[in-house]
């Protein structure tokens, strides 16, 4: 049972020992009070599957401009994870590509995900495999691990209203992709008051369904039961959040940071997590320059803009200005490596009208903006 789907898809390498049940195996001699604290070390958490997809945490995209889940709401989405070392996603990529064109017309979205991979080896893989899909490389993991992708290929699918329908291996999506897409605005019927908190949790107003959801009192058993799997799914995401904020500082875009956890503090009732968020905050609010850091964060949200819109130049100049102007903040070190990496690239004057471009992935050399060196 354990092998089987093994030549479909490879396990993540953050498994030393292959599969869970590979490890109990291995282990069997070892008393089982032991053995249980180890298993929580290695053991994935589950997928979420029924609640809200999480946004998709994008730094880079590639063969198309940038894509958010928002935006896609009312159309269907595959997302397969995948990674340059693994065979059987080598394997995969002309079937992803062919589907993204296929099912276009019917409301599919095709994503590849990547995650721990630089740029450059991604880029060699979508040419070596001619890869015609989006592609996005991750800058945290919190969507894999809401959709249990933690094997590779493994595929999530979310239906046009934005729920996570499933996430398993991709050998077995095709079935919940057709489903997804036939049941596309047939949301499961709910509680007048819970539907409300779907909706707005759908839409990413995090706050407003948790005050939502407690107002939801004097619910049936099976009302309540669903009432307190929102619950546990609006709450899970504070700590996500407060963890991509904290990603953000080290990397230099405080004011992002701050943004990211916007809301949360003023939630009411409170969050479980709030003391940690009020901590956090708090002690970025006693760094030197920070309301500097805020001020200057404003532009770097503007650059940060127009390379979500695909306006790779415009966005590469904005980044270098910004870097220049405040080359004493922290701010400078985040727009820096933005930059740099757009121009190594060679993405600055990319033309997704242009044949050449998308075929290359990057600016052919009729558009290509060099960049030179401060």
């Amino acid at each position: 049972m354990l092998t089987a789907g093994l030549t479909r898809c490879e396990p993540s390498r953050a498994w030393p020992f292959g599969r869970p049940g590979a490890i109990l195996v291995a282990l069997a001699p070892i008393p089982m009070l032991f053995l249980a604290v180890l298993l929580t070390c290695f053991v994935a958490p589950q997928g979420q599957v029924g609640g809200p997809a999480p946004e998709l945490d994008a730094t880079e995209w590639f063969t198309s401009r940038p894509l958010t889940l928002a935006e896609l709401r009312g159309r269907a989405v595959l997302a397969v994870a995948l990674r340059t070392w693994s065979e059987p996603c080598k394997g995969l990529a002309a079937e992803l590509s062919s589907r993204a064109e296929s099912d276009a017309a019917k409301g599919l979205v095709v994503i590849g995900l990547f995650a721990d991979e630089d740029p450059e080896t991604i880029e060699r893989w979508i040419r070596e495999q001619r890869a015609r899909f989006p592609i996005a490389r991750l800058g945290s993991r919190e969507f894999e691990r809401a959709a249990a992708l933690d094997g590779f290929p493994h595929a999530a699918v979310i239906d046009p209203i934005g729920t996570l329908v499933y996430g398993d291996d991709y050998g077995t999506s095709g079935g919940a992709v057709d489903a997804a897409l036939a049941d596309a605005h047939k949301p499961t019927k709910l509680a007048p008051k819970l539907a409300r908190v779907r909706d707005l949790a759908l839409a990413f107003e995090h706050e407003k369904a948790w005050a939502a959801l407690a107002k939801a009192t004097e619910l049936a058993d099976a009302d309540a039961s669903e009432a307190e799997r929102w619950r546990a799914w609006l709450a899970g995401r504070v700590p996500a959040r407060l963890e991509r904020a904290k990603t953000l500082a080290e990397s230099g875009a405080v004011r992002e940071a701050v943004e990211t956890l916007d809301g949360v503090l003023a939630a009411k009732p409170p969050y479980p997590a709030a003391g940690d968020v009020r901590a956090f905050l708090d002690g970025l609010a006693k760094q030197p320059d920070y309301r500097a850091e805020l001020a200057a964060g404003e532009a770097y949200a503007d650059a940060r803009e127009l390379e979500r819109r695909g306006a790779y130049l415009d966005a590469a100049r904005a980044y270098r200005e910004l870097a220049k102007q405040h080359a004493k903040l922290r701010i400078a070190k985040a727009a820096t490596a933005r930059a740099k990496s757009l121009i190594e690239r060679g993405l600055p004057g990319l033309d997704w009208s242009c044949e050449p471009c998308k075929r290359a992935n990057k600016a052919c050399p009729k558009h290509l903006v060099k960049i030179d060196d401060p």
